[in-house]
C-alpha cells in the first residue's frame, strides 16, 4: 500500500483498509475513483458488491477500495463512457464522464434484466459505437439499411448501435468536433458531428452525390 493512496483522506482510508478482508481486496488494495452521481441504488449496490469507500476523492468523484480485478475499462463505444468490470470480466456499471466540466454519473445495474445492460453493450467481443441519435431525414434508416441497428437503451444525446466488423469512427482532419464513419473497405458512411456540451448529429451519405461530401 503506497502512501498516496491513503493521503486523500488519511484518517478514513486507514479505517477502511482496517476492515478489509485480503483475501478478498489483495495485500495492495486497488482504489478507483467513482462519480458520485449515480442511479438510485447506485452506490447501496456497488458497497454490496464489494466497494469500500475510503473517505477521498472531491465534489464530483468518491473514491473506493476494490475486490481483486476489478478495473475500468474502455468501452469501445464513446471515450467518454467506460465500464466497471469485475475478475471474471462481468460488467457491473457503465460509467458515463462529460467533456467538458470534468463531472460524470454512474449507472449500476442492479438487476440482471437492467435496460442498460444489454448484451450488446456487455459482449466484449461485439462491435459497438455510439453516435448521436440527431441525424439527416433518413439517416438512420440508410444506417439500418447498412447494417446498423440500435441497442441498449436509447436515450439522451447518443445511442450505442452494433454494426458490422471493420466500421470505424476516424478523425476527420478538418475539427477535432467532426469526425468521420467508414465500413470496412473504407467507404465514407457518415459525417460524424459532436459539440463541446456533449451533443452532437450525424449526416448519413444517402447518394453518391451528396452535397455535404467534400473531402
Amino acid at each position: 500500500m503506497t502512501n498516496a493512496i491513503v493521503s486523500s483522506s488519511a484518517a478514513l482510508s486507514v479505517v477502511a483498509f482496517n476492515i478489509l478482508n485480503l483475501d478478498v481486496y489483495g495485500a495492495d488494495p486497488k482504489i478507483l475513483a467513482f462519480p458520485r452521481r449515480e442511479n438510485i441504488g447506485g452506490w447501496d449496490k456497488l458497497v454490496e458488491l464489494g466497494a469500500v469507500k475510503t473517505g477521498g476523492g472531491n465534489f464530483q468523484f468518491t473514491e473506493a477500495y476494490v475486490p481483486a480485478g476489478w478495473e475500468i475499462r474502455e468501452s469501445g463505444v464513446s471515450p467518454w463512457q467506460k465500464r466497471l468490470v469485475d475478475k471474471d470480466g462481468n460488467v457491473l456499471a457503465k460509467i458515463f464522464y462529460k467533456p467538458a466540466g470534468g463531472g460524470g454519473s454512474i449507472h449500476v445495474f442492479l438487476t440482471a434484466d437492467d435496460p442498460m445492460a444489454s448484451d450488446c453493450v456487455t459482449a466484449g467481443a461485439t462491435k459497438v459505437i455510439s453516435l448521436p441519435k440527431r441525424d439527416n431525414e433518413g439517416g438512420w434508416e440508410k444506417l439500418a439499411e447498412l447494417g446498423a441497428s440500435k441497442c441498449g437503451e436509447d436515450r439522451y444525446s447518443f445511442t450505442d448501435a452494433l454494426v458490422p466488423a471493420g466500421w470505424e469512427i476516424r478523425d476527420s482532419g478538418v475539427s477535432p468536433w467532426q469526425k468521420r464513419l467508414f465500413d470496412a473497405n473504407g467507404k465514407l458512411i457518415a459525417l460524424v458531428f459532436y459539440k463541446p456540451s456533449g451533443n452532437g448529429s450525424i449526416h448519413v451519405v444517402l447518394s453518391d452525390n451528396d452535397p455535404m461530401v467534400t473531402h
